[in-house]
């Protein structure tokens, strides 16, 4: 039967938050009725869909039958209407004085890039790869006019910036993430303000009113600070690649975007994310050798090194036939069951010869856009494990991390490249087609 809604989600029972599990909810008021509905985020932080009259035209919901209520895998069909995860974006791209007159930071350089294009380009490439589970919406745009501060407080004066980034050009012949004179602000070795911003902007207590779901930083390379890729704040917050930060209230993401880099690099940043939150949820031992013994998850990263002529989708950093991190292009035909991910959970164990033509031939971008597209996410709950099977619900909703009981295996941050400063994620140093690296010297000085 179906119960139409009016403007409002049913109430539910929650349990405390954060701990409320994927499935069947009791409904208040309806004797034996259990309903299945949207977890990406808490209960009482819901808002319907515009010109919906809840977040489903019609909600699933079905009477208890002898024994017990129906089974949740039988429930977690129906047809979801996810809502949209707000983002507030913290943009330090300060205004310079230049010879060609006043510049954004991003603009001071050839090939940077200008982090709205950025976010709007990021924004339907994870649409597009989560196939339609992740919509992202900016819903505040706030440009911060002024170089980004460190923990402390410290940061650099836009002078000094200007004058130190012309001199770091000059002397290195554009190779400027070389120079070695920028000032050392200090701090730890993320440094930058997080607790500073999320004071001074409230954050916290914003996510908890359900205003944002997650928060994007963007900077510029060599502004004196450094962020993680990935750093998560909140109740039962993990180690995303940096220590959570110790405060209350729902878990959320904060990004640390560098705009020297692309839309490439973002999705490499979100790649990381899922690993971790996969790590959590299911366990990841490297160990592991017998695809027998392994979970879902270990099985959908092995890559033909370790897997000969078995291997999965790889990781972030590897591909399925490559020999080395970043070995995106490899040409080498392997034989690999990669491409029946993406009939999880019916997959046929069909495995076809495979080489870098099928993500994108060496393209960073296509590669990451590859990788994403393959998790899992079918809208059914796996009955032999109880998770659900479309994995992007873990990547939404950070809660939801808690709730497998897994030993937490941190590939991601103990593989990480090395921080650069200034730099949410370095600058890849690997050589181009040529074979030369690409150096950028300055037009606007």
């Amino acid at each position: 039967m179906g119960v139409k809604t009016s403007g409002y989600m049913p109430r539910v029972t929650p349990t405390p938050f954060g701990e409320y599990p994927y499935g069947a909810q009791k409904l208040e008021g309806m004797e034996g009725a259990y309903q299945i509905f949207d977890y990406t985020r808490s209960p009482a932080m819901w808002t319907p869909p515009p010109g919906k009259g809840g977040c489903y035209d019609e909600p699933v919901v079905q009477k208890k039958k002898s024994g017990g209520p129906v089974a949740a895998s039988s429930m977690i069909n129906a047809t979801y209407q996810y809502p949209e995860r707000k983002v507030l974006v913290l943009n330090f791209d300060p205004a310079f004085d230049t010879v060609h007159g006043s510049k954004r930071q991003h603009e001071l350089m050839p090939g940077w890039s200008d982090p709205k294009q950025l976010s709007t380009d990021f924004i339907n490439d994870m649409r597009e790869v989560s196939h339609g589970n992740l919509n992202y919406t900016v819903a505040q745009w706030i440009d911060v006019d002024e170089m980004p501060q460190t923990e402390s407080g410290a940061s650099y004066t836009l002078e000094y910036y200007h004058d130190t980034l012309k001199k770091a050009i000059d002397e290195t012949n554009g190779a400027y993430w070389t120079y070695e004179g920028w000032e050392n602000l200090g701090g730890d070795v993320y440094n930058f303000g997080y607790m500073n911003y999320i004071n001074r902007y409230e954050i916290d207590k914003r996510v908890d009113r359900g205003e944002i779901d997650e928060v994007w930083v963007f900077a510029g390379p060599e502004s004196g600070v450094i962020g993680s890729d990935s750093r998560m704040a909140g109740r039962k917050a993990i180690d995303a690649g940096a220590p959570p930060l110790g405060i209350g209230g729902r878990p959320f993401f904060i990004h640390f975007f560098n705009f020297e880099n692309d839309v490439a690099e973002m999705l490499e940043i979100a790649g990381h994310r899922a690993e971790v939150i996969y790590d959590k949820v299911f366990g990841y031992d490297e160990k592991k050798v017998n695809p027998e013994k392994m979970n879902d998850w270990e099985k959908f990263r092995l890559d033909d090194e370790k897997a000969p002529d078995n291997s999965g989708v790889g990781s972030m950093h590897r591909a399925p036939n490559s020999q080395s991190d970043y070995d995106w292009g490899n040409t080498r035909y392997i034989v690999s069951h990669c491409q029946d991910w993406d009939n999880y959970p019916n997959m046929t164990g069909a495995r076809a010869s495979v080489n870098s033509s099928a993500w994108g031939r060496g393209d960073e971008r296509a590669h990451h856009k590859w990788w994403l597209s393959m998790l899992p996410h079918d809208p059914s709950q796996n009955e032999a494990t109880g998770k659900i099977n479309n994995w992007w619900l873990y990547y939404i909703d950070p809660s939801q991390t808690s709730l497998a009981a897994s030993s937490v295996h941190k590939e991601a941050a103990a593989t990480a490249k090395p921080a650069k400063r200034g730099s949410g994620m370095p600058k890849l140093t690997v050589p181009t087609n040529n074979g030369a690296v690409r150096l950028q010297r300055a037009i606007y000085f």
